[in-house]
């Protein structure tokens, strides 16, 4: 039930007492008190708890109405919860928060205000308090808060009042508490997000190992573990970090349990909570902070929820003091892949080091998993950090910069897993070395070409085309090409060209249940102006292909292209092949069955042509690819035509055209366009 249909609920408890007596004498008191108002609860003001900041639960919690015959300051300045105790006179019955909302609560007190509550004085004319405790009563407490409603209990008419107490951020003292707390939780449980909202307040230290404030925060040196344990879900512990120098603080506790961090003022730097079902499962886990800090002051939290009970942790942190001399040689961005043990790649690596030190980087896995880093360089060229790896384990990412014979900084490491004993990712990353103030050299920089052959084309459990890019390699050295993988899925990437002339390929086509991982090296070759392999994967998935996904290893190959002459025209038609989608012009074997054929043609042709060439492919722009349709329409019988669509490229140098082909309705799936022998 909502808060909007409390406040029905709310008149209905009112009760009025039925004795009545004349006027100027004492009478029976029924007074309804609850944090809920307007009428369909949209007032109200939820009562959180300091150290979980969430709303006290349902059924939990200590609510009464009363008073004090302390002043403010003296209420202020009490320090336990027994000294609470001691000094509020409660009227009529508590309750506590009831099982409508958490962080809500109603309930009703009857009393004759003209009773003394201390053999002395009587409530009548004493101030209206609501007290509120997160335990069974004040006694087992651990968090309060004290509102004065500013309102009288009286005694005279027939009836006594108040009748109603509301808790509100808009009326009354709070003398312990805090008010404009976790409006945006409250919005969540139904109420308005810019109204405030109570927290409660812990007056009695003595009751934790470890404050759970700021200002009562523990202490802790740089590079120290320091252990603790949360009681339960109301119980939070802060600590307190002084940092000298710029630098990178790592946090990390051994339980998964709220981890928080905070800069000097309180506000909230980055958060770890455990993904799961709930926190406190005494579970163990790594939860961690890994951030770039201006030297200063800056506080740690950590705290549980409804299902933490005594739970132990240790709270380790490590300060990596920024460097200010880096070699401004070694500053830049490295790439590469990331390999097995045996060589197989499994992600693609990139790190990014500025002059002062610090570096950032991003790994990508197969698995299409990604996991940022970041820290400071050591003065010895060094760093260490921990993330999860590529397959989501806990791992120490260990490298070092190191400047090969090239005269260029490469990085080399490894990431070890904190359960395993060795390490099982290595890497070697390479620097992205041409911008436009050193741009490359004139023989690498134009248009390319490029092709992924299938290999064998006649495996039912993946696709059999032929993949295929174009693209540009820029003046500053930046290689940009889109395409078709052999699935014929959409893909394009940049990377830059690194120092030995090669470029990391890492592409994720068709919404990301493909992956290519690989590299290309450009060297002017007879056959090729540059080569290299992807790793080809695809999830498995409902697609009408290749249902059970597939990892393939496949070769690269390509070369700069140019409008050709009449006399270099890569082929002259297309020939039908065992498996493939194509017929000639003129006609076609397809599947056994001969068909009459008819070439559409789209866009222009800009390159000379002679007529079987014309009805072959449409060569569009000046960039090597081209696309078109084959239909296919069976003679003398009634069933309906049969489209194939083709696309590819010319790789000039090996004199080919190539591409994969795609028959409408999965008629013949898809196919490698071969040219002829």
């Amino acid at each position: 039930m909502k808060l909007k249909n409390l406040f029905c609920l709310l008149l209905a408890l009112v009760m009025v007492s039925n004795s009545s007596q004349g006027e100027g004498t004492s009478s029976a008191l029924t007074t309804s008190f609850s944090n809920m108002e307007g009428s369909q609860g949209e007032d109200s003001s939820v009562v959180f708890s300091d150290r979980s900041g969430a709303p006290i639960l349902k059924n939990t919690g200590y609510v009464a109405i009363g008073t004090f015959k302390l002043s403010r300051e003296q209420i202020e300045l009490l320090s336990s919860a027994s000294d609470l105790n001691a000094a509020f006179y409660q009227f009529g019955a508590a309750t506590n928060f009831n099982s409508i909302e958490n962080g809500a609560f109603q309930g009703s007190a009857s009393g004759n205000p003209s009773d003394t509550y201390d053999g002395v004085n009587s409530f009548a004319g004493s101030e209206v308090y609501i007290v509120i405790g997160n335990g069974s009563d004040l006694i087992t407490s651990s968090e309060f808060l004290v509102w004065d409603s500013g309102l009288l209990f009286d005694g005279t008419g027939p009836t006594g009042g108040p009748w109603e107490v509301v808790l509100s951020v808009d009326s009354g003292d709070l003398i312990i508490g805090l008010s404009d707390k976790n409006t945006s939780d409250f919005s969540l449980i139904g109420g308005d997000a810019v109204r405030g909202a109570f927290t409660t307040v812990m007056i009695d230290e003595a009751l934790d190992d470890h404050g759970n404030s700021q200002e009562s925060a523990t202490f802790i040196m740089e590079n120290s573990t320091t252990s603790g344990k949360i009681d339960d879900g109301a119980d939070v512990d802060y600590f307190r970090v002084d940092l000298s120098e710029d630098g990178n603080l790592f946090v990390k506790i051994n339980q998964n349990l709220q981890l928080n961090l905070y800069d000097s003022e309180g506000v909230l730097i980055e958060a770890v909570q455990d993904a799961g079902d709930g926190l406190g499962g005494g579970v163990a886990a790594d939860f961690m902070v890994s951030k770039d800090l201006a030297a200063g002051t800056y506080y740690v939290s950590i705290g549980g929820d409804q299902n933490t009970s005594d739970v132990s942790y240790n709270l380790e942190n490590v300060f990596e003091e920024k460097i200010i001399d880096l070699d401004l040689e070694s500053a830049g961005s490295y790439y590469g892949l990331v390999k097995m043990k045996e060589g197989r790649a499994i992600g693609h690596l990139k790190i990014t080091i500025t002059q002062d030190g610090a570096y950032s980087g991003q790994l990508y896995g197969l698995n299409q998993s990604s996991q940022s880093i970041k820290g400071f360089i050591k003065p010895d060229y060094s760093a260490t950090t921990l993330a999860k790896n590529v397959f989501g384990e806990l791992s120490s990412i260990d490298f070092k910069l190191i400047r090969a014979d090239s005269g260029y900084h490469r990085i080399s490491g490894d990431f070890q897993p904190t359960a395993g004993a060795d390490p099982d990712h290595y890497f070697q990353l390479h620097r992205e070395i041409y911008d436009s103030d050193n741009p490359i050299s004139s023989e690498f920089r134009g248009r390319y070409t490029m092709l992924i052959p299938i290999g064998d084309k006649m495996q039912r459990n993946h696709p059999s085309g032929d993949g295929f890019a174009v693209g540009s390699l820029r003046l500053a050295g930046k290689l940009k090409l889109r395409g078709y993988s052999n699935s014929g899925a959409k893909f394009s990437y940049s990377r830059p060209m690194l120092e030995g002339h090669h470029v990391t390929v890492y592409t994720r086509p068709d919404g990301g249940l493909e992956a290519l991982l690989g590299e290309i090296k450009f060297r002017d070759k007879k056959a090729t102006d540059f080569a290299g392999w992807v790793r080809w994967q695809r999830k498995a998935s409902s697609n009408d292909f290749y249902r059970d996904g597939f990892v393939k290893r496949l070769a690269v190959k390509g070369s700069k292209y140019k409008k050709p002459g009449r006399k270099k025209l890569p082929l002259d038609n297309f020939t039908v092949g065992n498996g493939n989608a194509i017929a000639q012009f003129s006609g076609g074997d397809l599947n056994g069955v001969r068909y009459p054929v008819t070439w559409k043609t789209g866009g222009s042709m800009l390159t000379p042509s002679t007529p079987a060439y014309r009805v072959s492919a449409v060569m569009k722009k000046k960039k090597g690819f081209f696309l078109g349709e084959l239909v296919v329409s069976p003679e003398g019988e009634a069933t309906s035509e049969v489209k194939t669509y083709l696309r590819g490229v010319v790789l000039q140098k090996k004199g080919i055209v190539s591409g994969h082909a795609e028959t409408e309705n999965s008629g013949v799936g898809r196919y490698s366009i071969v040219p002829a022998p």
